[in-house]
């Protein structure tokens, strides 16, 4: 880890992100912190803003510092930080330090390029236990009367909606068909949403079953889905499994997951009457549910710091 030379005190900020992955930022859109006050005799109120798909580079998780704009104090702010993102073990990753850097009102500072996302993603069982991130921001030489390690705690809300669909007469329409339901949902502010079933033929004997969603709102959603065949012994078998970002009124399409003529072999595949019936399970996110500070531990000894 980088060295920190921590004056008169440091001020640590833990803020973890539960459900990360059903964040609900567009690219360029922010999700600000809890206020926090930094101690000294100046009182200044702060938050951290990160970037869930990148500030300007989607590729990149951003994050920033910045004043809050009640903050009364009128006075620049000199001060030295550092960030970081914490794996499952509590080791630091991805350090970008910066020095004796001035912050004025509605000023911020921060990392544009913090983190990559496929990599983050990529090793989430390191980075994202239960899909949780944990940023680490740390403030010194800034006249800390003590120093102070707070945690944070956002968590993503998410529905998951699970139903059974009978695809009628897909035996007698196997040639061309297409076949759509509603989402079903039990929430009092659902988001609308509708799945598609369809056979589509890419040559005169090559033909593929596809599946898509098209949602009707104009909400930023992030979602899973997972389709199981049901055979008439009611074992399933998933045939299709992939997530989507929705930031406006589209349809989506999973990849081509079978050709149709493989969902045939199996002869009990489908039920008696040549219904074909699928297990669907969507999961997509339901907004920021909570957002506060967990803790605030004064005077304590942090190892890392030296004192």
């Amino acid at each position: 880890m980088y060295p920190i030379k921590a004056g008169n005190g440091t001020f640590k900020v833990i803020w973890r992100l539960e459900n990360f992955s059903y964040a609900t930022q567009k690219d360029g859109e922010s999700l600000p912190s809890p206020t926090f006050v930094l101690d000294t005799p100046l009182k200044t109120k702060w938050h951290l803003e990160v970037y869930p798909r990148g500030k300007t580079d989607s590729r990149f998780i951003s994050c920033y510092l910045k004043r809050e704009d009640h903050d009364e104090c009128p006075a620049a702010i000199v001060m030295s930080c550092q960030y970081s993102i914490l794996d499952k073990y509590g080791w630091h990753h991805y350090f970008v330090q910066i020095d004796n850097e001035t912050i004025g009102h509605r000023n911020i500072v921060g990392v544009n390029q913090f983190v990559n996302r496929s990599e983050i993603f990529q090793y989430k069982d390191i980075f994202l236990p239960q899909d949780t991130l944990k940023v680490c921001f740390r403030v010194w030489d800034i006249q800390l009367s003590r120093s102070v390690q707070c945690e944070m705690h956002t968590l993503f809300g998410i529905e998951k909606r699970s139903f059974l669909w009978t695809i009628d007469n897909f035996r007698q329409r196997q040639l061309s068909g297409q076949w759509q339901t509603v989402i079903p949902s039990t929430s009092d502010r659902p988001i609308e949403l509708k799945m598609i079933f369809a056979t589509k033929s890419d040559s005169e004997y090559y033909k593929r079953a596809k599946i898509g969603i098209k949602c009707n709102s104009e909400c930023s959603i992030f979602l899973v889905c997972e389709i199981f065949s049901v055979d008439m012994e009611g074992k399933s078998q998933l045939l299709a499994s992939d997530d989507h970002f929705f930031w406006k009124k589209e349809f989506w399409a999973l990849p081509p997951f079978t050709e149709v003529s493989q969902l045939f072999i199996s002869e009990n595949l489908f039920q008696n009457d040549g219904t074909l019936l699928l297990r669907c399970v969507i999961t997509l996110s339901d907004g920021v549910k909570l957002n506060y500070i967990v803790s605030s531990i004064c005077d304590e000894y942090f190892p890392e710091f030296g004192y």
